[in-house]
């Protein structure tokens, strides 16, 4: 049975949503539908018989672009252009009509309030040859998958189930777009596979509803499971004739989303089996430095000539966490070659070793470096790093270390990464607190600085912050955006209120103190418990 243009005018979506703006060839034949948003979609690839719909989105700025697009669409002599107004385009424009009047081509347009997929699921339904057969082979396909699934054969087995049936490859991407698996080494196709995953992946950031995207004989689908995106599965067939392949790859979606799914619960119990030893090796004092090397030979990790700890979280939206633990692993291992990345609560900890002749000189560009790649990839990244040791036996000590730096530099508002040599005086200080020395400072100094801050709202710690900040007196002024004089009058206004003459050294030091003191103060958690274990 062939299906006619005419035909699937008469479905109830068509009658709903569609409007004949030229009729044209309305018997024309319809074997395919696919969708054209791409700036680089190949026409010539169409075949005669393809509906294309489109919004336009890539040619609504000017109605020339638009006019040369519907052209070389007519020229392809496909089967009808399906344009959805409203988006993109409000009307048809007369130029545009036209055009299609010239070619005999059948324009529609489709209303703003119905998706693609809707019009797509019930044209490839309508389109089969044989409903009942499609059904049926769907259903036989099903439980060739399920079967497999029940004998636990893997990812790329159950691809090339697809691929036998639709002389195809597949692809399984994460949603980074990274490849999980796939059944070909064509990096030129993988890459045109990414390409329209990516389509994919914008469309469903601005509604969920989008599950599939058609280009150039390549179909990706999204696999979702409660909701949230496990991955892509992407199918790349010979020729051009999609039709049937999507409603396969609905199916098929949902399936691998099970197995991606089944394959973090896998990654979450391997974290779990993990925690005993990590336990042991961050929270337990060893005298014998080997019992610590054989704990990290246990996780696949190599201990080197020294060691340091990071801690790596990401704040806002939350992604997989399997997929953000590959993303960090990617970062370290383009400057390191030993080190094992774990899940400690809500953070992910790395415990990095590495050479004596690589470290000392460029430990800090080597750390920030692996955080700038990873930055490329998520968004919202916080980490932190303790100093450097060669005696695994300080391995908890520095794990403290991140853990302080993570709290000291997220409080104080710096940028980049938090480095726990940076935050030296205010981890010394810390200790301090809950002294009466630490008391008299509060009283004598910050109490009544802060106190005349409220009451008069003025900037005399914040210029005195400024200060120790910077190289001089003229540079806080400047950085303040302020005269000098003012800043003078302020440190006047600090001595009034202290007894403390910035200018002179021993009641500056006592002030920078204070300072320092006050920072500590302000970073403090409000257990002892969450600074360090």
């Amino acid at each position: 049975m062939s299906v006619t243009l005419r035909e699937l005018l008469k479905l109830p979506i068509y009658k709903k949503y569609v409007q004949v703006v030229n009729e044209g060839n309305i018997n024309n034949i319809v074997r395919s539908l696919t969708v054209m948003e791409a700036p680089d979609f190949h026409v010539s690839s169409l075949s005669r018989n393809a509906l294309v719909l489109t919004t336009l989105s890539a040619h609504h700025e000017s109605i020339d672009d638009i006019n040369r697009t519907v052209e070389a669409l007519c020229r392809a002599r496909i089967a009808g252009i399906m344009i959805k107004v409203g988006r993109y385009v409000d009307m048809i424009e007369e130029s545009t009509l036209d055009i299609a009047k010239r070619y005999g081509m059948p324009l529609l347009t489709l209303s703003p309030n119905v998706y693609f997929t809707d019009i797509l699921t019930d044209s490839f339904y309508y389109i089969a040859d044989d409903r009942a057969a499609l059904i049926e082979e769907i259903n036989s396909l099903n439980n060739q998958l399920m079967n497999a699934i029940l004998r636990n054969r893997s990812v790329r087995d159950l691809m090339r189930i697809i691929d036998r049936k639709f002389n195809s490859r597949s692809y399984l991407l994460d949603t980074h777009f990274e490849v999980v698996d796939s059944t070909s080494k064509n990096s030129r196709e993988l890459e045109s596979v990414i390409e329209v995953a990516k389509i994919l992946a914008s469309h469903r950031e601005k509604d969920r509803k989008y599950r599939f995207q058609q280009r150039d004989g390549i179909v990706v689908h999204a696999c979702e499971n409660r909701d949230i995106d496990e991955g892509y599965y992407c199918i790349s067939v010979n020729e051009g004739d999609e039709t049937p392949l999507a409603l396969y790859m609905q199916m098929f979606s949902r399936i691998l989303s099970i197995k991606l799914f089944e394959n973090e619960i896998v990654e979450n119990t391997k974290q779990q089996m993990t925690a005993a030893l990590i336990d042991d090796i961050l929270f337990t004092t060893h005298k014998d430095e080997s019992v610590i090397t054989d704990r990290l030979k246990m996780l696949h990790f190599t201990p080197l000539d020294r060691h340091f700890i990071m801690i790596i979280n990401k704040s806002g939206k939350q992604g997989k966490k399997n997929v953000f633990h590959r993303a960090i692993e990617k970062a370290l291992s383009v400057k390191y070659s030993s080190f094992f990345v774990f899940l400690m609560e809500d953070s992910f900890v790395a415990i990095v070793s590495e050479r004596e002749s690589e470290s000392s000189r460029h430990f800090r560009e080597n750390v920030n470096c692996c955080m700038e790649i990873l930055e490329k990839t998520e968004s919202n990244i916080h980490a932190a790093c303790s100093s450097v040791t060669a005696d695994l036996r300080d391995i908890p000590n520095h794990y403290t270390q991140a853990k302080r730096a993570m709290h000291f530099g997220s409080n104080s508002g710096d940028q980049g990464v938090y480095f726990y040599d940076d935050y030296i005086e205010i981890g010394l200080v810390y200790h301090g607190l809950e002294s009466h020395t630490a008391d008299i400072f509060f009283e004598k100094i910050i109490d009544p600085l802060l106190e005349y801050d409220k009451q008069y709202s003025s900037k005399l710690w914040a210029s005195l912050e400024c200060c120790f900040q910077t190289q001089s007196l003229e540079e806080a002024s400047r950085k303040m955006f302020i005269h000098i004089s003012t800043l003078r009058y302020r440190i006047q206004k600090i001595e009034q209120l202290t007894g403390l003459n910035y200018m002179k050294r021993s009641d500056r030091h006592r002030l920078y103190m204070a300072y320092i003191l006050y920072r500590a103060g302000c970073n403090r958690p409000e257990t002892e418990e969450e600074a360090a274990p």
